[in-house]
C-alpha cells in the first residue's frame, strides 16, 4: 500500500511539475502572436532560439542598406565600419538598465546571456524597434512578455545615439549586444 501511495504521489508530482512548465513557457510555437491591452508582440523560432518582437516594427527583416537603395560596404555588413559616435548612456548603464526590470526570482533563474537588437534612426540617433533574441527552451522563455514590453520602452525613453556622416546614408543602424541578468 506504502508503495502505491508513493508511487501514485511520484505520477502525480512529475504530472504537475510538467504541467506547470508548460504553463510557463510564454513562446511555446514556432510563431505566435500575443496580444496584450495597448501593444502586440510577435515571437518566431527557428534553430532553437526565439526572437521577440514588436508587431508594429517597422525594420523587422528589412535589409541594412544605404538610403539610396545601394547595398552597404562589405567592412561596414561585417561590423567594422563604425556610424555611431556616442551613445546617451555607457554599456554598463544599460546593462544595469535592462537587468533591473527582471524581479530578483526572475534573475536567479536565468542562466543565459539575452541578446538584445536595436534598430536605429539614422537621423534622429533614437531606437525604432527593439528585438530580442533567447534560446528557446531555456528560462528567458518564461519571462513575460511584460517585461519585454518594458525593456523597449525604457530604451527607447532614454538611449540616444549621435550617427556619424556614414551613418546617415544607411536606412537604419542595427546594433546589437548580449548581456546576462544580473
Amino acid at each position: 500500500m506504502k508503495k502505491i501511495f508513493c508511487l501514485l504521489l511520484s505520477a502525480t508530482m512529475v504530472f504537475l511539475i510538467q504541467n506547470t512548465y508548460a504553463q510557463s513557457n510564454y513562446y511555446p510555437n514556432e510563431s505566435g502572436i500575443i496580444i496584450k491591452e495597448g501593444y502586440t508582440y510577435k515571437y518566431d523560432s527557428f534553430f532553437f532560439a526565439t526572437k521577440l518582437y514588436n508587431a508594429n516594427s517597422i525594420y523587422n527583416d528589412v535589409e541594412e542598406k544605404n538610403r539610396d537603395g545601394s547595398k552597404i560596404s562589405k567592412a561596414m555588413a561585417l561590423g567594422k565600419g563604425s556610424v555611431i559616435d556616442e551613445a546617451s548612456a555607457t554599456r554598463q548603464q544599460i546593462f544595469d538598465f535592462v537587468s533591473s526590470l527582471f524581479t530578483p526570482a526572475q534573475k536567479a533563474i536565468l542562466k543565459h546571456k539575452l541578446i538584445i537588437s536595436v534598430a536605429i534612426d539614422p537621423l534622429t540617433g533614437k531606437i525604432v524597434d527593439v528585438y530580442f533574441l533567447f534560446p528557446t527552451q531555456t528560462t528567458f522563455s518564461k519571462i513575460p512578455v511584460d517585461v519585454y514590453r518594458r525593456i523597449e520602452i525604457g530604451l527607447k525613453m532614454v538611449l540616444v545615439f549621435k550617427i556619424n556622416d556614414e551613418g546617415r546614408k544607411l536606412n537604419y543602424i542595427l546594433e546589437t549586444w548580449a548581456q546576462e541578468i544580473k
